[in-house]
């Protein structure tokens, strides 16, 4: 696969799970964690949501580069900061800050680092 179209799914991937987090952060910590009591929620939420915004600008740093003349080097280091991203998922579940890993964000974050380690 191409820089070009790694580039442009991966960025596109980040930003719709970057809105999602962004436009129903309860709902999405929910369905993670199950149901948050009392003020928890809100910090809760609020930590989902500065994620989400994080996930955003990675995509939209991939989507405006997505151009460059030499983009892997772009590309390798966006897979690196998603495998970091991943091993603080599977991190909190070691450290018994989950009950249990959540298997969309494994699969979806895992094929992205996927897609950006063999186009790169």
């Amino acid at each position: 696969m191409n820089t070009n179209l790694a580039m442009l799914i991966i960025g596109s991937v980040l930003i719709i799970i970057g809105l999602i987090k962004n436009l129903i952060p309860v709902k999405f910590n929910e369905s993670i964690f199950g149901k948050i009591e009392g003020k928890a929620e809100n910090y809760a939420a609020a930590m989902r949501t500065n994620i989400g915004a994080l996930l955003i600008g990675m995509g939209i740093v991939l989507l405006m580069n997505r151009n460059v003349y030499d983009s892997n080097q772009l590309l390798l280091s966006i897979g690196i900061a998603l495998s970091i991203f991943l091993l603080s998922i599977i991190l909190g579940y070691i450290r018994k800050f989950m009950d249990h890993i959540p298997i969309p964000p494994i699969i979806i974050i895992g094929a992205l680092i996927l897609i950006s380690f063999t186009s790169s």
